[in-house]
């Protein structure tokens, strides 16, 4: 369903031209939107908050950015996701699965890896 886009109405559409909207908006206003990694947050976390705060012209002071980093943590997110049963059938109500970089390989077989590479 993910893949069909039927499991992304909270994107506005298929998650593919969302992400694809947002990187594109990036390129061209590189000043005012900033894409972050999931993979770079499960490296630092607290680096790449403070990378997007001082993006945002907001540096944040030490004992701030450890509440953010704590508020933001895998754990505490998914912790507060709740999806509502009478949208379940057009949002994901699992977006917040294992929080585990490259686990998408244990999900999705050889040929779905295919089909998402090719529609990046």
């Amino acid at each position: 369903q993910w893949l069909d886009g039927r499991r992304s109405a909270e994107y506005g559409g298929s998650y593919f031209e969302h992400v694809k909207g947002w990187w594109r908006l990036a390129k061209l206003y590189p000043d005012r939107v900033r894409i972050v990694y999931f993979e770079d947050l499960k490296a630092g976390l607290a680096r790449e908050v403070a990378a997007v705060a001082d993006f945002l012209g907001k540096p944040l002071a030490e004992d701030v950015l450890e509440q953010v980093c704590t508020a933001c943590g895998f754990a505490a997110m998914k912790g507060r996701h709740k999806v509502a049963d009478d949208i379940r059938d057009r949002v994901n109500p699992v977006h917040f699965r294992r929080g585990e970089v490259g686990s998408w390989r244990e999900v999705l077989t050889e040929a779905q890896a295919r089909r998402v590479d090719a529609m990046a």
